[in-house]
């Protein structure tokens, strides 16, 4: 049946886009005085290839118009020049649509021995920097094993790429992945990194001070920053892989990308399944990683109360994750005219999960000890649907209207069949159904050249049921219970009115906005046999908030001083049991920047934010709720807000052309009123009461980071530490307040080499100590993760990559260590368009991971199962 299933994964249907119209661009050239400035030459070049496509000069009111026909380049650089001043380059990002540009740009006068501006360039190195991009030529940066984006990505200096994928330059996130210019990819920009082949792309560009909407463009402040990935010469019409796999034991492995640009549409397709353990999608249900898609609607949607963590591994998923994964994702954009571009996102995840674990922990009190024991077989069954689309028509040349729809729909069927501490073997039927539906609507008009207004309208919906259904009762207070029904429902509306401009040396905005909420809560817990009497929560919350957000942005030298002020009037209803509380407020939540820029290169910023948000109804329930066989949840907390400030000071120091940075950040948070609880722990379960109190806590936190790429060696050095501080406060076994601190401490050394000979190798020292002081005693748990890799590439169309992974998850016990290493043996043929892999995991066979985990009253060991040793051989197509 499997390889039924899996050979009929070869189809794809694609369609797609190019960049090609007409476009006009025009302005005037003004002195500091405001004095027009006749006789200005202008000349206007591709940022992507320096060709020149066109020039101009200055009329005898300074005025200047350029007009570009056939290819239009993603990124367009004008060139002014006039006698006795200073040049100036104006680089002008230009979005799919746009027919009009309109660009009015002020020279200053020279002053002796000024410098005339310039491009940092260092072609020899892969490197070029204009202004606010920096542009990577990849193929300097590679060494002949990658195979994705992301794989590559990882070689670039000043980019860092995480294990869920998520990707930051110069310690920044980035907002968004562009294909030749466009936002094909949305928030799930991981689809693109994750799926599109290496040898499509020949440039990666890194934007910085990015602007989605291009009638914002030098006016509105943003610190957004985007890569826009440069497809090859050629490679603008048709292109693909298709890769196939199979391994012993029912293996298989089906992957089929596509990508096909055409001057009205572009398109990248892929459709993938796999039981090997991989998983190339943006979702990651079993360590129940958020996707950067829900952490972009993070505001608007529920969190799962009865979610549970299949696993807190480490180790990479192909030795851990016994899978069955199916994914396809289509992913288009179509200009159906130069003023109206349409964009369509639609993908398909389902999956099916085994692994096996064994959980002992040990509760230790001031009078006592208490040991859980469980061992569990997990099998998960996740499916998401997801779809969204973003309309836009440039009404005019200063109108943008932007109409853009989301629905997700998360289905999860786990079952859970555990043994506790010596009980009869018990199962949880735990499954949760989430829809999502967003609608949006935001209309842009540009007054003029420094003004811009926008008014925007959200409207959204987020329901989830889930449910707990255990095959034997489990026992709580002599009551047994085999049920847990919980739904929630989460809608309402946004209202935005928004000023936004720009002037000599500020930038400013205005937003006033009315958002209007309603959260519903109902829970059961219940013996589904007996129909003995249920535990309720039935809860309703209303929320009216008006809104008025200031913003001012202002430049003086090389400083920046940021004050943004939200004034709110927040009005609260809980329904609860019959009872109404009612909370009426009004919030101040200041947010302030302060920024120097010693050069280019060195920055030091200060952040302050205070904040008050009101309490979600998942903190006010009252009665208890089942979370999983051995632990219960409530709270004892009335209709409140929770009060926070943070403090942040950062230091960067970026030189890209040199491929040496150093950062470090500093930070400070205390919540003023925070949610303890209250704990006790029984022979078979735990019951956790959450108080709010006015006994602040606090987290200090220092990151610290640098990355050096040395040429002469072709070698990359990456060294990071970070340290914390939180101290906490709880209550345990009906004891007094207890003081408590946890620290961590985090140290990271990566190498990596890029010879240009036939061996190259990598190596990443990860060392980490945790440990908690409750007033009473310190309990500590340090663990080491060392992963080396060896490249072997004799020819240009062999190479061979050797992994070492060893855990040591207690490093005074180097006894208890754990070795997994994988093999993979590439052979390319001669015309490049088929590869040969063989893939051999966990030679050394091992059988289970544990780690260790310490709190202030528990310690304990997680054991996860391993996949045993596997072989998989894999031929890819290049079309």
């Amino acid at each position: 049946m499997k390889s039924c299933q899996f050979f009929t994964l070869i189809f794809l249907f694609i369609t797609v886009h190019v960049f090609s119209q007409k476009i006009k661009v025009s302005g005037t050239i003004f002195n500091e005085n405001k004095e027009t400035l006749p006789n200005t030459s202008i000349t206007a070049t591709n940022l992507e290839t320096d060709k020149i496509l066109t020039y101009a000069i200055t009329n005898l009111d300074g005025n200047f118009s350029l007009e570009i026909e056939d290819k239009i380049p993603f990124t367009l650089v004008l060139e002014i020049r006039h006698l006795n001043y200073s040049g100036a380059y104006e680089q002008i990002p230009i979005n799919r649509g746009e027919n009009s540009i309109n660009q009015d740009i002020i020279l200053k006068k020279l002053t002796p021995n000024q410098l005339k501006p310039v491009y940092i360039v260092a072609e020899n190195r892969g490197i070029k920097i204009r202004k606010d991009t920096t542009t990577y030529s990849i193929e300097k940066f590679r060494d002949g094993s990658e195979q994705t984006v992301e794989d590559v990505l990882k070689n670039l200096p000043g980019i860092e790429v995480f294990e869920d994928g998520k990707i930051q330059y110069k310690g920044r996130d980035i907002a968004k992945v562009l294909l030749e210019g466009d936002d094909l990819f949305n928030n799930n920009y991981t689809i693109g990194t994750k799926n599109i082949s290496v040898d499509l792309v020949e440039q990666v560009e890194a934007i910085e001070r990015y602007s989605e909407n291009p009638l914002l463009r030098n006016i509105e402040f943003t610190d957004k920053i985007a890569l826009n990935l440069k497809l090859k010469e050629g490679e603008t019409d048709f292109s693909g892989n298709a890769t196939l796999g199979v391994g012993h034991e029912s293996r298989y492995y089906a992957n089929v990308t596509g990508l096909i640009i055409s001057k009205k549409a572009k398109n990248f397709s892929n459709l993938h399944y796999n039981n090997v353990g991989e998983n190339t999608s943006p979702y990651n249900i079993f360590s129940n990683t958020i996707s950067l898609d829900d952490l972009a609607e993070e505001s608007y949607t529920l969190s799962p109360i009865l979610e549970k963590q299949i696993s807190n591994s480490l180790i990479k998923s192909q030795n851990l994750l016994q899978n069955d994964n199916y994914y396809g994702s289509s992913n288009q954009i179509i200009n159906l005219s130069s003023k109206v571009a349409l964009r369509v996102n639609a993908s398909y995840f389902q999956d099916r999960l085994r692994t096996k674990t064994t959980q002992e922990t040990l509760y230790f009190t001031s009078n006592d000890t208490i040991t859980f024991f469980q061992n569990s077989t997990v099998a998960a069954r996740p499916k998401i649907l997801n779809a969204d689309y973003k309309l836009s028509l440039n009404t005019s040349d200063k109108s943008l209207l932007e109409i853009t729809g989301k629905i997700n729909n998360t289905e999860t069927d786990n079952r859970f069949d555990f043994a506790f501490n010596n009980q009869p073997e018990n199962r949880i039927s735990n499954t949760v159904n989430d829809i999502f539906i967003k609608q949006n609507i935001k209309y842009t008009h540009k007054l003029n050249d420094k003004q811009v207004v926008q008014a925007t309208s959200v409207f959204f919906l987020n329901e989830n049921p889930e449910e707990d259904l255990y095959k034997l009762p489990v026992t709580i207070d002599t009551l047994a219970y085999t049920k847990q029904n919980i739904y929630q429902n989460k809608k309402g509306y946004v209202l935005n009115l928004s000023l936004i401009g720009a002037g000599d040396n500020v930038k400013y905005s205005s937003t006033a906005s009315f958002n209007n909420l309603y959260n519903r809560f109902n829970s059961n817990l219940s013996d589904a046999s007996t129909g003995s009497e249920s535990i309720l929560n039935n809860l309703k919350l209303e929320n009216y908030c008006l809104t008025l957000d200031n913003s001012l942005s202002y430049y003086l030298n090389k400083w920046l001083f940021r004050i943004n002020l939200a004034s709110n009037y927040l009005s609260l209803e809980l329904e609860q049991n019959n009872e109404t509380s009612l909370l009426n407020r009004f919030i101040l939540n200041p947010d302030i920047t302060i920024k120097h820029s010693f050069s280019e290169k060195i920055n030091l910023e200060g952040n302050y934010f205070y904040e008050v948000l009101p309490l979600t109804l998942d903190h006010l329930y009252t009665n208890a709720i089942l979370l999983n066989n051995t632990s219960i949840s409530k709270n004892a907390i009335r209709l409140s807000t929770l009060r926070s400030q943070q403090a942040k000071l950062r230091f960067s120091y970026y030189d890209v052309y040199n491929s040496f940075g150093v950062s470090s950040r500093l930070a400070f948070r205390e919540n003023f009123n925070p949610i303890i609880p209250k704990i006790n722990i029984f022979p078979t379960f735990t019951e956790s009461v959450y108080l709010l109190t006015d006994m602040s806590n606090k987290r200090y936190s220092l990151d610290v980071s640098s990355e050096k790429l040395i040429y002469d060696l072709s070698s990359k050095l990456k060294l990071n530490y970070k340290f914390s501080i939180y101290e906490y406060n709880n209550f345990l076994q009906n004891s007094i307040l207890r003081n408590n601190e946890l620290t961590s401490h985090s140290f990271s050394f990566e190498y990596i080499s890029a010879f240009r000979g036939i061996f190259n190798f990598n190596n990443n020292l990860n060392y980490t100590l945790n440990s908690t002081n409750n007033g009473i005693g310190e309990v500590s748990n340090s663990f080491v993760i060392n992963e080396t890799g060896f490249i072997i590439k004799p020819s240009q169309r062999w190479y061979t990559k050797l992994n070492f992974d060893i855990y040591i998850p207690d490093a005074t016990n180097l006894q208890e260590t754990f070795t997994i290493s994988n093999l993979e043996i590439n052979y390319t043929q001669k015309n490049k368009k088929i590869d040969y892999s063989l893939i051999a995991n966990n030679i050394t066979d091992e059988n289970v991971f544990q780690r260790f985990f310490v709190s202030d009253f528990n310690i304990s060991s997680n054991s996860q199962t391993i996949v045993p040793f596997n072989i998989i051989f894999k031929i890819s197509f290049r079309f």
